[in-house]
């Protein structure tokens, strides 16, 4: 329940604005936009989370790369899938007394087993969708198991990870320790660069970041501004936009959403930043 009320109230906001506010630059008539069935199809199939159903409006950003609105949400879905795997995995171990490591080396090998058959026979969007993306996950949650041993060792593992991934993803193109050593790789940002640790003092801003930057790209394309103004300018406005409208979604629809104790933290975070 907590995750819904971090996710829906912003991310059912967006939808419902992008459908509503994008409306003029379809060049559609008022009903005959709402009208059209690839509307009815975006909002249902966006507001229960199939972002791949239907991605895109009438006759709106018809003209750029993609039509997508909101390309970006096709992880919302995994994610969602990330959260229904605990209290399973959670049974598992604690009920069945499967042993985590077994239970989470076998998910490991099934995920990366099921990526590459999909992306061998070039069905990529299908590879990394679940049960493809759960190695992630798998890393994530080994991270947090073993956090004190990673954590005291990170200067040590940053390289071998890096070689890792660098050579999968660019050299082998395979998809094997790829999982494990990305999240290594954030594991050590996140812990080894203090100014990420003040990010969030004010707020946690990333998920406005991620639901909004996307349709503003995709708005900023079809007016044609990258190409008519200076393209360094405009993606400074760009993401200046974007944190703007990401603070404003912080404090006015996320925030309000929240738990007590979660608002209870933010409020003894910013009395501690503002000492």
């Amino acid at each position: 329940m907590r995750r819904i009320k971090r996710i829906v109230p912003a991310y059912f906001t967006v939808i419902l604005l992008c459908a509503v506010l994008l409306w003029p630059l379809s060049k559609l008539s008022f009903s005959g936009y709402f009208l059209d069935a690839q509307f009815w199809r975006y909002l249902a199939a966006n507001l229960s989370f199939q972002n791949y159903i239907e991605p895109c409006l009438p006759n709106v950003f018809e003209n750029n790369l993609i039509c997508a609105v909101n390309g970006s949400l096709w992880t919302i879905k995994v994610e969602e899938g990330f959260y229904l795997s605990v209290p399973i995995f959670y049974w598992l171990i604690k009920a069945k007394k499967i042993n985590f490591w077994m239970l989470s080396i076998a998910t490991y090998v099934f995920a990366i087993s099921y990526y590459n058959y999909f992306n061998s026979i070039d069905l990529y969007v299908i590879a990394k969708q679940l049960p493809g993306a759960m190695a992630f996950f798998i890393a994530g949650i080994v991270l947090f198991k073993k956090f004190e041993f990673f954590y005291k060792r990170k200067d040590v593992f940053i390289i071998p990870s890096l070689i890792a991934f660098f050579l999968e993803q660019y050299v082998l193109e395979t998809h094997l320790l790829k999982p494990l050593s990305f999240a290594f790789m954030i594991f050590y940002l996140a812990y080894s660069i203090k100014y990420l640790n003040r990010f969030g003092k004010h707020g946690d801003f990333t998920y406005g970041i991620y639901i909004l930057h996307f349709p503003l790209i995709q708005f900023f394309v079809d007016l044609n501004l990258f190409n008519s103004y200076n393209s360094v300018i405009v993606s400074i406005a760009v993401v200046t936009l974007t944190l703007f409208l990401s603070v404003v979604s912080w404090n006015y629809i996320e925030l309000p959403f929240l738990s007590n104790d979660r608002k209870a933290r933010h409020k003894k975070l910013l009395s501690i930043n503002k000492k």
